[in-house]
């Protein structure tokens, strides 16, 4: 058996706290709060929190998980993801998931930290170390580049199959800097970027971005950490937990699971009662968005919610990203979001996407107007979004498949409506 304390980061505070101790045999997890954090002892007046509000509710007795090798959900979150986990197997070899938690940063999306902190310490870089290491990279002086930066840096020591990513300061705040695999687009980083300002202007809360030029072609785009306020003395830390957690995903689990409706039924869980109308609506343009900007890569760890103090809301939308595709008159998402004929379906279409509307908030008559007015606005809008992200035109064009979708459903709600009767025609939703 082996154990870990486990810290959390309160709301509106720089520090952390000891909420407990999480023990691991190596198939099953158990953890138990503290009696010092029940109680409120050493918080400085503030009131503590679960970490998970319906796996790990504020209780004296121990808590078991059986899930995902006995890690709990928030945990696994908190710790390295499949990059990070890649860079600490090429440094300590093959780890367990215990080992993981242990040895990941304290830097993790969220307000938790498995472990002994003065052994999870991570170096704070900035934009300028960055083009400082590109510059010597440039001039074949790699010796003096630290590892974590060469490791995004440097073509030859990608280790693939995740983006690499750094934390670093940009202008007084936490960001992620994410950076292209080999194979991909020289402009991945701008049609990111590109997508989540296209986002906003779909309705969607989506994070904030830039993207800069770190060396000689070589961009990256800079995330603003929604989990990272700034505030007297540090920053303070926002809980995190991935749709991924929420939903219980095993790895036998399909699209019965991996699914949108499912995320809207424990959203009712998670989050107030007076938010939980707004934040289902809110689920439901994000999976239209998806749909209609070709972004398939929509899985149960690119979603998440955020901690607001007793309650839970989605986070801001990230890594949306349109796929290169070929040409083909359907795609599917990585989550399922109606049910036809009884089966859980991914796959878009005018029909699909309206099909469960009710489900997230939305009469079909509303939605069928909201789902015209998104596609109206991709279809017109995201070439001059990538543009204007500074993609060159040959690498825009590049991605016109992914988005012939939004014109295709685009047409057919407005044949719908056409065919639809006048009584139940609205003057806001005609063609």
């Amino acid at each position: 058996m082996r154990s870990a304390p486990v810290h959390f980061w309160l709301p509106g505070s720089p520090d952390p706290t000891e909420a407990g101790i999480f023990e691991w045999d190596g198939g099953q997890g158990r953890f138990r709060y503290s009696g010092e954090y029940l109680s409120g002892l050493y918080l400085h007046g503030r009131s503590p929190l679960p970490l998970d509000p319906i796996l790990l509710p504020l209780k004296r007795t121990t808590i078991n998980e059986t899930h995902q090798k006995g890690i709990f959900g928030v945990f696994s979150d908190g710790s390295a993801d499949a990059w990070g986990k890649r860079l600490l197997e090429a440094k300590y070899g093959e780890l367990d998931a215990f080992e993981v938690l242990e040895r990941s940063s304290d830097d993790g999306v969220g307000a938790i930290a498995v472990g002994e902190l003065e052994n999870k310490k991570s170096p704070a870089f900035s934009l300028a170390d960055l083009r400082d290491a590109a510059t010597k990279i440039a001039a074949m002086q790699v010796k003096d580049v630290p590892n974590e930066i060469l490791g995004v840096l440097h073509p030859t020591t990608s280790l693939g199959g995740a983006k690499p990513k750094l934390n670093i300061r940009h202008k007084g705040e936490m960001w992620i800097a994410k950076f292209i695999e080999r194979g991909d687009s020289t402009y991945l980083p701008q049609a990111e970027h590109a997508l989540l300002q296209l986002g906003r202007q779909c309705g969607i809360d989506t994070c904030h971005s830039v993207v800069e030029l770190v060396g000689d072609d070589c961009y990256a785009i800079l995330v603003k950490r929604f989990d990272r306020e700034r505030v007297d003395g540090g920053f303070a830390r926002r809980g995190f937990a991935s749709a991924h957690t929420v939903l219980r995903i095993k790895p036998e689990s399909d699209l019965r699971d991996k699914s949108y409706i499912k995320l809207s039924h424990e959203l009712q869980r998670w989050v107030a009662p007076t938010e939980a109308l707004q934040q289902k609506r809110e689920l439901w343009r994000r999976i239209v968005f998806n749909a209609l900007v070709g972004n398939v890569d929509d899985h149960t760890k690119n979603h998440g919610l955020l901690q607001y103090g007793n309650s839970w809301r989605l986070s801001p939308a990230f890594d949306i990203v349109p796929v290169l595709h070929p040409r083909r008159d359907r795609i599917a998402l990585s989550m399922s979001f109606a049910k036809i004929e009884g089966r859980m379906t991914a796959i878009v279409s005018s029909e699909t996407l309206l099909n469960d509307c009710r489900l997230f908030g939305y009469e079909p008559e509303e939605a069928r107007g909201e789902l015209l007015g998104m596609a109206e606005i991709v279809a017109s809008d995201w070439r001059a979004s990538m543009l204007k992200a500074g993609m060159p035109t040959e690498e825009v064009e590049r991605f016109a498949e992914s988005f012939g979708v939004a014109h295709r459903i685009g047409r057919e709600v407005k044949a719908d409506l056409i065919s639809m009767p006048l009584s139940r025609q609205s003057s806001d939703f005609s063609p």
